[in-house]
């Protein structure tokens, strides 16, 4: 239902590769996508992915029951390996944060945003809790935009 988001999620997964593949979980390589009552039918799942990008594979029953354990092999109908990956979100978070601030970039944690500068603040801006405007070239808002009401000012 939603294409570009997962066409999004796609590409940030090889981006998160790309960047840092440290914060990806060691282990299998994708997930397992199963569908365990015979009546089901995979093809629009299929279709699905496909329209979304996503590269998916069949996995042989036997190889299936191979790598599920314990899982009743009769409620196998349908498996499909799909390139998600687990990942470490706090090393991804280390390694963006050090990149950022190789680039320049200032962070601040634990630092209320009530409002967006004002073009008479100077614009391209935000206004902290505190009254403080900080003004930049890029902003990004990584929590409580919506909840700030902020959510709204951004859309485009």
């Amino acid at each position: 239902d939603h294409l570009e988001l997962a066409r999004v999620c796609s590409r940030s997964l090889q981006q998160t590769i790309a960047f840092c593949p440290q914060a990806i979980e060691p282990g299998p390589e994708g997930m397992l996508y199963i569908v365990s009552h015979p009546d089901t039918q995979g093809g629009p799942w299929r279709a699905a992915w496909d329209r979304g990008g996503i590269p998916w594979e069949t996995v042989p029953h036997e190889q299936a029951v191979e790598l599920l354990p314990g899982f009743d092999p009769q409620r196998l109908h349908q498996v499909y390996r799909l390139p998600d990956r687990s990942f470490r979100p706090e090393l991804l978070l280390e390694s963006l944060a050090a990149a950022a601030r190789n680039h320049g970039a200032e962070i601040r944690l634990k630092t209320s945003v009530t409002g967006l500068a004002s073009k008479e603040q100077g614009g391209c801006g935000v206004v902290t809790g505190d009254g403080e405007v900080i003004h930049g070239h890029r902003i990004v808002l990584a929590t409580g935009a919506a909840m700030n009401g902020l959510g709204g000012m951004l859309r485009r």
